[in-house]
């Protein structure tokens, strides 16, 4: 993991060795792809770390400590943490779950871990094929996109349902919720009332979801 110090515009290595991978914790800690991270609103100067495999680590800030903290046991493409409760909601395989480094457990909420495809509208029926980005519209409602499915998904938190956005049919149409397009969807990023979407070749905007 690299540092960029912004003002000096230099980098310097942060935790684990340049030159080989490994999976040692501790101060002098070896990592192995360490593809997301993300900051522990609930647990001050904490940072997860996702490795490559799905293994969680968690790093203090401070003296750069990382310890085991658990694993989702799949490929995790997407992550994010409700403010409130502070669970972490996770994109892995065709599924969205809910990580608890707590309990260092992994709990599937929608989706499957072995199958794709897309259907349903129940949380106990939905399919997905490649979830990936997430982030929160409010406390209860999670946006994902839905890679190769060309969508994004609304899951509705409370109530357990979900509804999609854009057609499916790959593409750049511009129009209503139902009949827009969109081409292997990614990136998802919140700004004021506005949503980007990240695809294959452009970045989209959504709005008239608040």
């Amino acid at each position: 993991m690299r540092s960029l110090n912004c003002t000096t515009s230099q980098t310097a290595n942060y935790v684990g060795n340049c030159t080989y991978e490994g999976n040692q914790d501790g101060i002098n800690a070896l990592l192995n792809e360490s593809s997301l991270l993300i900051y522990d609103l609930k647990n001050s100067g904490h940072i997860l770390i996702i490795e490559a495999d799905g293994t969680e680590k968690s790093m203090t800030a401070t003296n750069r400590n990382v310890s085991y903290c658990g694993t989702v046991g799949h490929v995790v493409r997407g992550i994010t943490q409700e403010a409130k409760t502070g669970g972490f909601f996770v994109s892995a395989a065709h599924a969205v779950g809910i990580f608890s480094y707590q309990t260092k457990t992994f709990t599937l909420i929608a989706g499957s871990t072995s199958s794709k495809g897309f259907q349903g509208d129940q949380f106990t029926e939905i399919q997905f094929d490649t979830p990936a980005g997430q982030t929160f519209l409010n406390s209860h409602t999670l946006l994902v996109s839905d890679i190769s499915n060309h969508r994004l998904r609304v899951l509705d938190l409370i109530s357990n349902t979900s509804y999609s956005i854009c057609s499916g049919e790959w593409g750049d149409a511009d129009g209503s919720f139902i009949t827009c397009s969109l081409y292997l969807p990614v990136g998802l990023l919140i700004l004021g009332d506005k949503i980007y979407v990240g695809d294959l070749q452009r970045i989209r905007i959504i709005e008239g979801m608040y």
